[in-house]
């Protein structure tokens, strides 16, 4: 048991941002927490509670009142199976650490427990909010009493235990019994299937929340039978008794749902000391030959290059050849017209390009919005891809690269600066310019509307790298950790969501009423845009450089 705690708070330290090294660093973590928590998480808990709460009153009437917190639940399961098994599977055979773990006198059992441990805290933090939100809508929403508060908030944290147990043996066995998974590489290409699959799922579901009405939610949903939800019953059998527990205060139901979760693990670490050493020293033999191949590939390949295009290709190189880079920061890019589909398909407007390319030389009202949308979604994608916000944490242990290299930090900065900028680029205008010609928008309206997104993007770019080099994540052990774990991510999508909120929200509701012509608009907004850009230049002009040449190697 020593040797397993010992073990699990390596892994743990492992998750979070190490310390910042001098108060300045730390005064600017502090602030970028507060962006994180006001600019995300507190808005998606208000709207996961109340949306609970309101639903669960709704049912009460009907007797009904856990269908909702049930089918929230269900649903939190379903998605960590789903995103857990690449997580588990990075852990557990394709962490760097496994080589050296294997020779030393433990037991199975220990290296795949802490493994797990660590691996479901970190997997599972935003879960725990979301829950958390959910619980406390179910609860207002029913006038819990303090028992009942007691068991919801004592059992939050293991409602997906079960489910990442699930991905454990599912990791396990695959990997003694088959060879499917050779290496990481094949592990994000089947992610990256798996994901798509998700979205096609979840897009075929908003004709069901077309013109979302809550009386038409609340009536369908309290004609759902409990035997609709039978094969969710077996499958996930912790929720089902957590909410028994947690509705009608019995101690009984806890105490069941605790075993349950017991039961789980005590599987698991069972199928991991019969099969988990097999499946690990098999893949270490594949892997070596895999590897001896690619590294003479390279050295055949290299060419001598202009120092900035030889970094820039570099940094292109790695997103491109690491599966785990490629899913997040490049394909990434070119998911948002799907969000906007399904987004434009439940609100169901009735704007239809016909319409659009009818109006938009006369309506100012169109032009205004879709400089806005151009300003907010560049930001976001140039925000989603993560490419600027872990630039530098992507170096880990080879960090020392960066300071010992004769490539001057600017070069290698704005190097790395560019990538994303590129990418995010690359995603927005791929789609918005053929939509611009389908609309038969003027070219010179096109052209504004490039500046207006190129701007946003260089932006959001350059702020996520200085955010990257206040703290960056250098110690990680394979690349799925660079990015689930990394803070500098998070904060950047806090900001830029503000920043879209304040500079597209707030200006389009400002001046939607003003009568302007399209080329005041564009002079606003070119403006605020261009002050942006000069602020995050002169803040990050020296303090980059600064905080890369005095961070300490890991």
């Amino acid at each position: 048991m020593n040797s397993y705690k010992a073990l699990t708070k390596t892994f743990i330290s492992q998750l979070s941002m190490s310390k910042a090294q001098d108060k300045r660093r730390q005064i600017m973590i502090t602030i970028l927490s507060i962006f994180a928590v006001v600019g995300i998480i507190i808005p998606v808990a208000l709207l996961t509670g109340f949306f609970v709460k309101v639903t669960t009153e709704s049912l009460l009437d009907v007797s009904l009142e856990t269908l909702t917190i049930k089918l929230m639940l269900y649903v939190i399961c379903i998605f960590t199976v789903v995103f857990g098994i690449s997580v588990i599977l990075n852990e557990l055979y394709f962490s760097n650490d496994i080589e050296y773990l294997l020779p030393w006198p433990l037991r199975t059992w220990q290296i795949v427990a802490s493994k797990f441990t660590s691996a479901y805290i970190g997997e599972n933090l935003m879960q725990f909010v979301f829950t958390l939100a959910c619980i406390i809508g179910f609860g207002l929403g029913t006038n819990m009493g303090i028992l009942n508060w007691i068991i919801a908030i004592v059992g939050i944290p293991l409602i997906t235990l079960l489910p990442m147990t699930y991905c454990a043996i599912i990791s396990i066995l695959i990997m003694r019994f088959t060879r499917l998974f050779k290496n990481k590489d094949l592990v994000q290409k089947i992610t990256i299937f798996i994901i798509f699959i998700v979205l096609l799922l979840l897009l075929g579901l908003t004709k069901t929340i077309k013109n979302f009405d809550l009386d038409i939610f609340v009536n369908n949903i309290s004609n759902i039978n409990n035997s609709n939800f039978k094969i969710l019953q077996i499958l996930f059998p912790n929720v089902p008794v957590y909410i028994n527990a947690i509705n009608n205060g019995s101690i009984l139901s806890f105490i069941l749902y605790l075993l349950i979760n017991l039961i789980s693990i005590g599987i698991m670490l069972l199928i991991a000391e019969l099969f988990y050493y097999k499946g690990v020293i098999n893949l270490a033999i594949n892997n070596h030959s895999s590897n001896r191949k690619t590294i003479t590939k390279l050295i055949a390949t290299s060419k001598k290059k202009p120092v900035f295009l030889s970094y820039f290709l570099k940094e292109v190189k790695i997103l491109y050849r690491t599966p785990t880079f490629y899913t997040h920061c490049i394909v990434a890019n070119f998911l948002w017209p799907i969000f906007f589909y399904a987004i434009c398909k439940i609100q169901e407007s009735g704007v239809t390009i016909t319409w659009l390319r009818e109006n938009y030389m006369y309506n100012q009202n169109i032009k205004l919005f879709i400089v806005t949308f151009i300003i907010g979604i560049s930001s976001f994608v140039a925000s989603l891809n993560s490419i600027s916000s872990n630039a530098i944490s992507r170096e880990g242990k080879h960090f020392s690269f960066m300071k010992y290299i004769p490539v001057n930090y600017k070069i290698q900065l704005h190097a790395k600066a560019l990538v994303g900028i590129i990418f995010a680029f690359l995603g927005v205008m791929i789609f918005f310019i053929p939509a611009c010609f389908i609309l038969k928008i003027p070219i010179t309206h096109i052209i504004i509307y490039t500046i207006l997104g190129t701007l946003s993007i260089i932006f959001i770019s350059y702020l996520g790298l200085y955010i990257d080099s206040i703290q960056p994540k250098l110690v990680w052990n394979e690349e799925l950790s660079v990015l689930r774990e990394n803070y500098n991510m998070f904060y950047s999508m806090a900001i830029t969501i503000d920043y879209i909120a304040l500079i597209c929200f707030g200006g389009y509701f400002l001046l939607k009423d003003l009568n302007l012509s399209f080329l005041q608009i564009s002079i606003i907004f070119i403006s605020i845009v261009m002050i942006c850009n000069l602020v995050i230049y002169l803040i990050s002009k020296k303090n980059i450089i600064r905080n890369i040449a005095t961070q300490e190697e890991m």
